[in-house]
C-alpha cells in the first residue's frame, strides 16, 4: 500500500507586517481558501476539507532563506524541519518523513 497525501497546499511565509495586506490581496484576487496562521481546530475543520488551501504564516527572523533566480525561498533544511516538527499542519507528511528518516539514522 502506498501512502501519499493527495492534497495540494500552499504555505506562504512572509514578514509579520505583510500577513494582513497579503490576505486582503488574495481575497480580492478571488482566492477563497486563505488562512492566516491557523490553529489546530481550524486546520482540522477547514483546511483539510478545502481545495488547494493557501496558508499564510509569519516568517521567523532567523529562518534560513536562499535566492533562486529572482525569488527568495526557504532552504531545504527548513522545509524538512517544518514537515517534521509541525504536528498539525503537516500531519500526513510526518508519517512519510518519519519512515524515510529512519533510513538515515546512524
Amino acid at each position: 500500500m502506498l501512502h501519499i497525501p493527495g492534497k495540494f497546499m500552499t504555505v506562504l511565509e512572509v514578514e509579520q507586517d505583510a500577513l494582513e495586506p497579503l490576505y486582503e490581496y488574495l481575497k480580492i484576487q478571488n482566492y477563497n481558501n486563505v488562512y492566516i496562521g491557523p490553529e489546530e481546530k481550524e486546520i482540522e475543520r477547514y483546511i483539510f476539507e478545502s481545495e488547494q488551501p493557501i496558508i499564510l504564516q509569519s516568517l521567523i527572523s532567523k529562518t534560513p532563506i536562499q535566492k533562486v533566480g529572482k525569488i527568495y525561498t526557504v532552504t531545504l533544511e527548513k522545509l524538512i524541519i517544518d514537515l517534521f516538527c509541525d504536528k498539525h499542519l503537516f500531519i500526513a507528511f510526518r508519517y512519510i518523513l518519519s519512515k524515510r528518516m529512519k533510513v538515515f539514522v546512524l
